[in-house]
């Protein structure tokens, strides 16, 4: 049987991806609702799926993807699980400590999932089996980066962004790693500051440390320091140091240049069109339809904002910060 899925919030950069994506995979996308009159007209002219109320797209479907803006993913969320259907919203799940904590209370028992895609590449299944199996002995230490370009929009207001660059890519490398390594993290040192688009009301560059309860410890470059102009989108990436070798992580390598006359560059792409976020999506709709433990749970998604706030504590202060510990507490 067809799951018929609704879009709440069109604004993300990955609204119009996670739709397609959902069609390719068989689910029909019954719906969106917008409450923004001008992404509303855009998310129309796609030709994926009529606008409509929420109320009425919330009827109509079996599940939904939560795609709005950061100050509008809580109060979005909450309404899907007070309709009790299943849930995959966007990260960062929460915006602020007081908005993380009204979803953690009220969605501890619903079926949601957070759109962290980073866990689903192929290269990061085969490096979590190759850690787990001791290839590499005891993780000592590791390195990252999450480069990109700046999405545009909303993204650069703090309104409706909460954060910059910090916050849109701390949360990929450090669910990451918190999922490679079975376990979380306890406190961070932070440093942002707007150099690469000083033009925005937020921070476009995030540099940090975390240590680990396990005592490993890493370091990630999360900024937006790539031009409009540039080839790739993003560059997750990651070095893990064991006491008996080392690994390291290109999930999204790419092959095959492209000159795209339409874009008016040179881009790359990789061989693997299935990749990491049709992982994730598929996942989605497996829950979504069989139930079971969440893919990427709210604890793991809440974990990922508290690391999120106390890195902007840290940048603020100049100190180290301690990650709020919730109970129960993350798990993989």
């Amino acid at each position: 049987m067809t799951i018929r899925i609704g879009i709440l919030g069109t604004r993300h950069v990955h609204a119009e991806g996670l739709a397609r994506i959902a069609t390719q995979l068989g689910a029909e996308i019954v719906g969106a609702a917008e409450r923004d009159a001008t992404a509303h007209q855009a998310w129309q002219s796609l030709g994926i799926c009529p606008v409509m109320d929420t109320q009425e797209m919330l009827d109509r479907v079996d599940a939904v993807i939560v795609a709005g803006t950061n100050a509008e993913r809580v109060i979005d969320t909450l309404q899907v699980v007070e309709a009790g259907l299943p849930v995959l919203t966007e990260k960062p799940v929460a915006m602020t400590r007081e908005s993380s904590d009204r979803l953690e209370a009220a969605a501890r028992d619903a079926m949601l999932m957070t759109a962290l895609p980073v866990r689903f590449a192929a290269a990061m299944q085969r490096a979590r089996s190759a850690i787990r199996s001791g290839a590499i002995g005891t993780p000592l230490a590791g390195r990252g980066t999450n480069h990109g370009q700046f999405p545009g929009g909303w993204f650069g207001s703090a309104e409706e962004a909460g954060g910059g660059a910090l916050a849109d890519h701390t949360v990929h490398i450090s669910d990451a790693l918190c999922w490679l390594l079975d376990t979380r993290i306890t406190r961070v040192y932070a440093a942002t500051n707007r150099r690469m688009h000083p033009e925005l009301a937020v921070d476009s560059v995030g540099v940090l440390t975390m240590d680990f309860a396990s005592d490993f410890f890493a370091s990630l470059d999360a900024s937006w320091s790539r031009p409009e102009s540039f080839h790739v989108w993003g560059d997750v990436w990651l070095e893990i140091v064991g006491t008996e070798g080392r690994l390291i992580i290109d999930p999204m390598v790419r092959h095959l240049e492209i000159y795209d006359d339409a874009m008016g560059k040179l881009r790359t792409q990789g061989y693997d069109s299935w990749g990491m976020t049709h992982g994730m999506v598929e996942a989605f709709i497996s829950y979504a339809r069989e139930g079971g433990p969440s893919p990427v749970s709210l604890d793991e998604g809440l974990h990922a904002t508290d690391v999120v706030l106390a890195a902007y504590d840290s940048a603020s202060s100049g100190t180290t910060e301690q990650v709020r510990q919730r109970t129960p507490a993350f798990t993989s």
